[in-house]
Protein backbone atom coordinates (compact mmCIF):
# COMPACT_ATOMS: atom_id res chain seq x y z
CA UNK A 1 0.00 0.00 0.00
CA UNK A 2 0.75 3.82 -1.08
CA UNK A 3 -0.28 6.75 0.30
CA UNK A 4 -0.43 9.96 -2.05
CA UNK A 5 -2.39 13.47 -1.86
CA UNK A 6 -4.33 11.33 0.85
CA UNK A 7 -5.11 8.77 -0.79
CA UNK A 8 -4.02 4.71 0.09
CA UNK A 9 -3.29 3.49 -3.13
CA UNK A 10 -2.95 -0.60 -3.87
CA UNK A 11 -2.45 -2.56 -6.66
CA UNK A 12 -6.12 -3.54 -6.79
CA UNK A 13 -7.15 0.26 -7.05
CA UNK A 14 -4.55 1.38 -9.58
CA UNK A 15 -4.58 -1.75 -11.72
CA UNK A 16 -0.61 -1.98 -11.67
CA UNK A 17 1.98 -3.08 -9.03
CA UNK A 18 2.45 -1.19 -5.86
CA UNK A 19 5.24 1.34 -6.09
CA UNK A 20 7.73 1.04 -3.98
CA UNK A 21 8.35 4.74 -3.58
CA UNK A 22 11.32 5.00 -2.09
CA UNK A 23 13.03 3.25 -5.09
CA UNK A 24 10.94 4.66 -7.87
CA UNK A 25 10.05 8.40 -8.74
CA UNK A 26 8.73 10.03 -11.17
CA UNK A 27 11.31 13.15 -10.47
CA UNK A 28 13.24 13.95 -7.00
CA UNK A 29 12.83 17.63 -4.87
CA UNK A 30 15.54 19.26 -7.23
CA UNK A 31 13.78 18.48 -10.79
CA UNK A 32 10.42 19.54 -9.30
CA UNK A 33 11.48 22.73 -8.20
CA UNK A 34 13.72 23.37 -11.44
CA UNK A 35 10.79 23.34 -13.70
CA UNK A 36 8.51 24.63 -11.24
CA UNK A 37 11.21 27.75 -11.66
CA UNK A 38 10.98 27.43 -15.18
CA UNK A 39 7.22 27.19 -15.69
CA UNK A 40 6.70 30.56 -13.84
CA UNK A 41 10.02 31.89 -15.67
CA UNK A 42 8.23 31.57 -19.07
CA UNK A 43 5.15 33.65 -18.15
CA UNK A 44 7.46 36.03 -16.11
CA UNK A 45 9.69 37.08 -18.84
CA UNK A 46 7.16 37.50 -21.80
CA UNK A 47 4.55 39.25 -19.57
CA UNK A 48 7.39 41.68 -18.77
CA UNK A 49 8.60 42.12 -22.15
CA UNK A 50 5.34 42.87 -23.39
CA UNK A 51 5.38 45.64 -21.67
CA UNK A 52 8.63 47.06 -22.97
CA UNK A 53 6.96 46.04 -26.66
CA UNK A 54 7.70 49.30 -28.56
CA UNK A 55 4.60 48.86 -30.99
CA UNK A 56 2.37 47.87 -27.95
CA UNK A 57 2.01 44.17 -27.78
CA UNK A 58 -1.18 42.95 -29.06
CA UNK A 59 -2.39 39.65 -27.47
CA UNK A 60 -4.33 37.49 -29.57
CA UNK A 61 -2.64 39.07 -32.41
CA UNK A 62 1.40 39.41 -32.08
CA UNK A 63 3.59 36.16 -31.83
CA UNK A 64 5.34 35.79 -28.80
CA UNK A 65 8.67 35.61 -30.69
CA UNK A 66 7.80 39.37 -31.66
CA UNK A 67 9.04 40.36 -28.26
CA UNK A 68 12.53 38.67 -28.68
CA UNK A 69 12.90 40.19 -32.27
CA UNK A 70 15.65 42.52 -33.22
CA UNK A 71 12.70 45.00 -34.51
CA UNK A 72 9.11 46.28 -34.44
CA UNK A 73 6.70 45.32 -37.42
CA UNK A 74 6.51 49.04 -38.12
CA UNK A 75 10.74 49.27 -37.74
CA UNK A 76 11.64 50.52 -34.01
CA UNK A 77 14.40 49.11 -32.21
CA UNK A 78 13.35 46.69 -30.18
CA UNK A 79 15.82 46.65 -27.80
CA UNK A 80 14.71 46.75 -24.18
CA UNK A 81 11.79 44.02 -25.08
CA UNK A 82 14.89 41.88 -26.20
CA UNK A 83 17.19 42.08 -23.16
CA UNK A 84 14.14 40.58 -21.24
CA UNK A 85 13.47 37.87 -23.35
CA UNK A 86 17.10 36.81 -24.14
CA UNK A 87 17.69 37.20 -20.17
CA UNK A 88 14.92 35.23 -19.28
CA UNK A 89 15.54 32.26 -22.17
CA UNK A 90 19.06 32.20 -20.88
CA UNK A 91 18.00 31.45 -17.57
CA UNK A 92 15.61 28.73 -18.78
CA UNK A 93 18.54 27.16 -20.59
CA UNK A 94 20.66 26.82 -18.05
CA UNK A 95 17.89 25.65 -15.64
CA UNK A 96 16.98 22.86 -18.23
CA UNK A 97 20.04 21.83 -18.88
CA UNK A 98 21.08 21.40 -15.12
CA UNK A 99 18.13 19.17 -15.09
CA UNK A 100 19.08 17.31 -17.86
CA UNK A 101 22.50 16.21 -15.69
CA UNK A 102 20.48 15.57 -12.75
CA UNK A 103 17.87 13.31 -14.67
CA UNK A 104 21.22 11.61 -16.24
CA UNK A 105 23.41 11.06 -12.77
CA UNK A 106 20.30 9.96 -10.90
CA UNK A 107 18.97 6.05 -11.91
CA UNK A 108 16.57 6.40 -9.28
CA UNK A 109 14.27 8.44 -11.16
CA UNK A 110 12.18 6.52 -13.54
CA UNK A 111 13.16 6.87 -17.33
CA UNK A 112 15.99 9.18 -16.31
CA UNK A 113 18.00 8.90 -19.44
CA UNK A 114 14.93 9.29 -21.50
CA UNK A 115 14.01 11.91 -19.62
CA UNK A 116 17.62 13.79 -19.35
CA UNK A 117 18.23 13.92 -23.25
CA UNK A 118 14.59 15.47 -23.48
CA UNK A 119 15.89 18.09 -21.04
CA UNK A 120 19.02 18.77 -22.60
CA UNK A 121 16.99 18.83 -25.89
CA UNK A 122 15.13 21.43 -24.26
CA UNK A 123 17.80 23.59 -23.20
CA UNK A 124 19.38 23.60 -26.95
CA UNK A 125 16.30 25.07 -27.41
CA UNK A 126 15.77 27.89 -25.04
CA UNK A 127 19.13 29.00 -26.61
CA UNK A 128 18.47 28.69 -29.76
CA UNK A 129 15.20 30.22 -29.50
CA UNK A 130 16.91 33.65 -28.78
CA UNK A 131 18.28 33.92 -32.58
CA UNK A 132 15.76 36.86 -33.31
CA UNK A 133 12.82 35.45 -35.93
CA UNK A 134 12.65 38.58 -38.24
CA UNK A 135 16.44 37.87 -39.20
CA UNK A 136 17.03 33.84 -38.68
CA UNK A 137 13.30 32.91 -39.05
CA UNK A 138 13.80 29.19 -39.28
CA UNK A 139 16.46 28.62 -36.50
CA UNK A 140 14.26 30.20 -34.36
CA UNK A 141 11.48 27.72 -35.33
CA UNK A 142 13.95 24.69 -34.68
CA UNK A 143 14.43 26.06 -31.58
CA UNK A 144 11.34 27.07 -30.64
CA UNK A 145 10.16 23.20 -31.39
CA UNK A 146 12.91 22.02 -29.63
CA UNK A 147 11.95 24.05 -26.56
CA UNK A 148 8.14 22.98 -26.23
CA UNK A 149 8.79 19.20 -27.71
CA UNK A 150 11.40 18.71 -25.02
CA UNK A 151 8.80 20.04 -21.78
CA UNK A 152 5.89 18.25 -23.55
CA UNK A 153 7.72 14.92 -23.90
CA UNK A 154 8.93 15.41 -20.10
CA UNK A 155 5.36 16.26 -18.97
CA UNK A 156 3.88 13.63 -20.94
CA UNK A 157 5.98 10.84 -19.61
CA UNK A 158 5.86 12.18 -16.06
CA UNK A 159 2.39 12.13 -16.09
CA UNK A 160 2.09 8.57 -17.31
CA UNK A 161 4.43 7.59 -14.43
CA UNK A 162 2.09 9.55 -11.96
CA UNK A 163 -0.76 7.25 -13.17
CA UNK A 164 -2.59 5.77 -9.92
CA UNK A 165 -0.59 8.28 -7.31
CA UNK A 166 -3.62 10.60 -7.81
CA UNK A 167 -7.32 11.26 -8.67
CA UNK A 168 -8.27 9.37 -12.25
CA UNK A 169 -10.38 12.93 -12.58
CA UNK A 170 -7.24 15.02 -12.39
CA UNK A 171 -4.39 12.57 -14.19
CA UNK A 172 -7.29 12.97 -17.17
CA UNK A 173 -7.57 16.49 -16.72
CA UNK A 174 -4.02 17.56 -16.70
CA UNK A 175 -3.31 14.66 -19.72
CA UNK A 176 -6.38 16.48 -21.83
CA UNK A 177 -4.90 20.13 -21.02
CA UNK A 178 -1.50 19.34 -21.97
CA UNK A 179 -2.38 17.47 -25.07
CA UNK A 180 -5.29 20.07 -26.00
CA UNK A 181 -3.48 22.89 -26.04
CA UNK A 182 -0.02 21.93 -27.63
CA UNK A 183 -1.21 19.72 -30.44
CA UNK A 184 -3.39 22.04 -31.83
CA UNK A 185 -0.96 24.70 -31.82
CA UNK A 186 0.96 22.38 -34.05
CA UNK A 187 -1.46 21.56 -36.43
CA UNK A 188 -2.46 25.45 -36.41
CA UNK A 189 1.45 26.56 -37.07
CA UNK A 190 1.97 23.85 -39.47
CA UNK A 191 -1.31 24.31 -41.64
CA UNK A 192 -0.17 28.36 -40.51
CA UNK A 193 -3.98 29.00 -39.97
CA UNK A 194 -5.29 32.70 -38.81
CA UNK A 195 -6.12 32.40 -35.25
CA UNK A 196 -2.45 30.10 -34.47
CA UNK A 197 -1.52 33.37 -32.50
CA UNK A 198 -4.12 32.56 -30.28
CA UNK A 199 -3.46 28.42 -30.19
CA UNK A 200 0.39 29.94 -29.30
CA UNK A 201 -0.90 31.23 -25.97
CA UNK A 202 -3.37 28.66 -25.22
CA UNK A 203 -0.48 26.19 -26.01
CA UNK A 204 2.12 28.03 -23.43
CA UNK A 205 -0.51 28.87 -20.41
CA UNK A 206 -1.57 25.13 -20.85
CA UNK A 207 1.96 23.59 -21.13
CA UNK A 208 3.32 25.82 -18.40
CA UNK A 209 0.35 25.19 -15.74
CA UNK A 210 0.65 21.41 -16.16
CA UNK A 211 4.62 21.75 -15.48
CA UNK A 212 3.48 23.54 -12.53
CA UNK A 213 0.62 20.86 -11.41
CA UNK A 214 3.57 18.14 -12.05
CA UNK A 215 6.36 19.74 -10.36
CA UNK A 216 3.97 20.30 -7.28
CA UNK A 217 3.08 16.59 -7.33
CA UNK A 218 7.00 15.80 -7.62
CA UNK A 219 7.85 17.52 -5.17
CA UNK A 220 5.35 16.39 -2.42
CA UNK A 221 5.81 12.56 -3.69
CA UNK A 222 9.60 13.38 -3.06
CA UNK A 223 8.52 14.54 0.71
CA UNK A 224 6.64 11.69 1.62
CA UNK A 225 9.66 9.43 0.51
CA UNK A 226 11.95 11.60 2.28
CA UNK A 227 9.44 11.12 5.58
CA UNK A 228 9.52 6.99 4.76
CA UNK A 229 12.99 6.81 4.88
CA UNK A 230 13.67 9.07 7.90
CA UNK A 231 11.28 6.35 9.35
CA UNK A 232 12.97 3.40 8.51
Amino acid sequence: MAKYDGKTISSRESHRPVLHLPELLPMDLFIARQLSRVSALVILTFLIAGLFYKDGFLFWKHALSELGGSATRSGEANAVSRVIVTTGFILMAFIMGKVGFHYHSHPAILHNLLKSKLALISSVGFFVFNMPHDRFKWVHVTGSVMMIAGIFLISTITLAEMRGLLPGWRHRFYQILLSGTVIPYAVGFLLNVGFKQVLQKFCIAGLSFVLTQISGMGAKLSGETMDINQSK
